[in-house]
């Protein structure tokens, strides 16, 4: 099962200080341990630290590969293309004080990143999605006594994380 998850939020933005090539750098919270979101479902540290364990994703960030697209593709595993993309995930940690999962994304100079790029300079909020793949587990949420999906974290493989408007 593919899961998208949209995040539109406050982040931190930076356009000081980077390396050579990159238009500016974001920091966004994309899971929030235990709390549910919007599109019903919730995330453990379970789910972040087995991001985090995955060798292909450790390569692609030291080799500086794990590259995302403006909006979502029409597959989860897509293919870098010149016309979509534009950033490159550069960290991907887990915040004990916030407890959440975050990616610091990096804006490329590309026209799908200066696209991005001019939306932030006119103080547009512009959100990210993460494309991953995996499985949930249907429950009541105890406060709202609605049906919530858990990810199962042994099921989850994150791809990367698009920008979506």
């Amino acid at each position: 099962m593919n899961i998208i998850e949209s995040v539109i939020t406050k982040n931190s933005y930076k356009k000081d200080s980077l390396p050579e090539g990159i238009l500016a750098r974001i920091t966004y919270p994309i899971m929030r341990f235990n709390e549910v979101n919007a599109n019903r479902r919730k995330y453990s540290k379970a789910v972040a630290e087995k991001v985090l364990a995955d060798k292909s994703i450790q390569e692609k960030l030291k080799t500086r590969t794990l590259f995302g697209d403006v909006e979502h593709p029409d597959f989860v595993q897509a293919k870098l293309n010149p016309h979509t993309t534009a950033n490159i995930i550069s960290d991907l940690y887990i915040d004990e004080a916030t407890q959440t999962f975050n990616a610091v994304v990096d804006l490329l100079p590309t026209l799908a990143g200066k696209f991005i790029y001019t939306l932030y300079e006119a103080g547009c909020d512009v959100g990210v999605s993460t494309r991953a793949e995996g499985d949930l587990k249907s429950e009541i949420d105890e406060s709202t006594k609605e049906e919530v999906f858990s990810v199962i974290p042994e099921s989850y493989k994150l791809s990367c994380l698009d920008t979506t408007a």
